[in-house]
């Protein structure tokens, strides 16, 4: 088989892998804080009663009067698996395979903080999160394989931030992002289903029976590929805070981070399609480098304290998915040549209300309700990410035993709407199917030392 052939075969095998990189960026990671997740995120920028305010809106670090040592722990168990509904090969034939199991392993995520006082206007902090992240497993025999098999990325942020209150009732804050990102994406490549796609073109309706004599047959002979990449990208946050005794509204700004990830491509073939390559040189260990954007948000919140019990809180909050418009990756091999690719995210918003009841000097207990939207439509979603809007319902609570300690605990239940897939693959394939009565089930505790 000539190597321009096999240059667009590589092509078309590699587009779903990397693919996963925008729809990792996709899945947002709200567990920052556990005192916030007892109220469905409705504190926001606004309620700034500890340390968490960090990353929910630097300004509010004016409202702590001591210094403050937070960390957070939060474990999340998805229910979410794929229901096959005739999804099809090149060749129009079933894909075999199976549901892949549960789309997701159990996770957990941690978050840090510190703050500090400097005099009484003036506060600095510190924050260690993890604001975007994703991992999604399926079993060799799904019947997506050939979009996604694993799907995980890690991002982690050092977020130093400093306060300063600038009347009695206006304070701003500021901080910088130190923020490191690594991807890991691998799928199956249906190398019968690849040789279909790439010669269709020129050898119309003779190109099953060619793939064939080459030993291609469609779903006869699998490999795999695992792309890994990292790197270290930054940004900025800027807040504003407004309070009285009995209302606070705040809002806060978060930069996109930029990186330019580098690594690697592995593939594992059969023997078969390492003879037809020969000296091609397509499907080999390569280097890679490509482009992640992970996008700016946008918060608005408010506090009403109705007395000295009782406070209700809504938050509103954009991300700007609209951005990621394309996904730009080369590679070192240059028999593989680089991809551009099309997305098509939505700008998506996040609406929560809440309540917070302090019964006494000890005990404070909380309770929220919101809506999160997906940023992909329906007619782009894929196995990568299993994502759909979706409400959340939380409550939680806090414990004081004295002046210095405060344990937090919250509970989240997450209910997704139905998500419909009808993919079509870029060597041929269609992914037919559903994520039906996704449930998210999220538990969060929490240990703040002031001193």
């Amino acid at each position: 088989m000539k190597p321009k052939i096999w240059q667009q075969m590589c092509v078309l095998s590699l587009l779903p892998a990397f693919t996963g990189y925008t729809q990792a960026a996709g899945f947002k990671v709200n567990e920052y804080s556990t005192s916030a997740l007892g109220a469905a995120n409705s504190a926001g920028a606004a309620q700034a009663n500890d340390a968490t305010t960090v990353f929910s809106n630097p300004a509010g670090m004016t409202q702590l009067s001591k210094q403050q040592v937070i960390g957070n722990f939060s474990l999340i168990d998805i229910d979410a698996e794929f229901s096959n509904n005739g999804s099809f090969d090149a060749a129009g034939q079933p894909v075999a395979g199976s549901s892949g199991g549960n789309a997701a392993p159990l996770l957990h995520v941690p978050a840090g903080y510190w703050v500090k006082p400097l005099n009484d206007t003036m506060a600095v902090g510190l924050g260690i999160t993890v604001p975007y992240g994703l991992t999604t497993e399926y079993n060799s025999s799904f019947v997506g394989r050939y979009g996604a098999l694993e799907s995980e990325l890690l991002t982690v942020d050092f977020n130093p931030s400093f306060a300063m209150e600038l009347s009695d009732n206006f304070s701003v804050g500021f901080g910088v992002s130190a923020r490191y990102a690594d991807v890991t994406l691998s799928n199956a490549i249906e190398y019968g289903a690849v040789c279909f796609s790439a010669l269709a073109p020129t050898l119309g309706a003779a190109a099953p029976a060619a793939c064939v004599a080459n030993g291609l047959a469609p779903q006869a002979v699998d490999g795999t590929v695992e792309l890994a990449g990292d790197d270290w990208g930054f940004g900025y946050n800027i807040g504003v805070l407004y309070h009285t005794d009995s209302f606070k509204v705040g809002a806060q700004y978060r930069s996109k981070v930029e990186f330019d990830l580098e690594g690697d491509a592995n593939f594992t073939n059969p023997a078969i399609v390492n003879a037809v390559l020969g000296a091609g040189g397509a499907f080999a260990d390569t280097g890679i480098t490509a482009e992640l954007n992970l996008p700016e948000t946008w918060n608005l919140s408010a506090a009403w304290m109705i007395n000295s019990q009782w406070t209700i809180m809504a938050d509103y909050l954009h991300t700007q998915w609209s951005r990621f418009r394309t996904l730009a990756v080369e590679f070192d091999n240059p028999a593989q040549p680089d991809l551009v690719e099309k997305e098509h995210w939505d700008n998506v918003a996040r609406i929560s209300v809440g309540t917070e009841y302090k019964h006494n000097d000890q005990w404070t207990f909380r309770a929220g309700i919101g809506h999160d939207e997906s940023p992909v439509p329906d007619e782009y979603a894929r196995p990568r990410i299993p994502d759909s809007d979706r409400f959340i319902y939380a409550v939680g609570f806090a414990w004081s035993p004295d002046q210095h300690w405060t344990v937090d605990a919250a509970y989240n239940l997450l209910i997704a709407d139905d998500s419909d897939l009808a993919s079509e693959g870029n060597y041929g394939e269609t992914l037919i199917g559903s994520y039906d009565s996704t449930k998210v089930n999220l538990l969060s505790v929490g240990l703040t030392y002031t001193f």
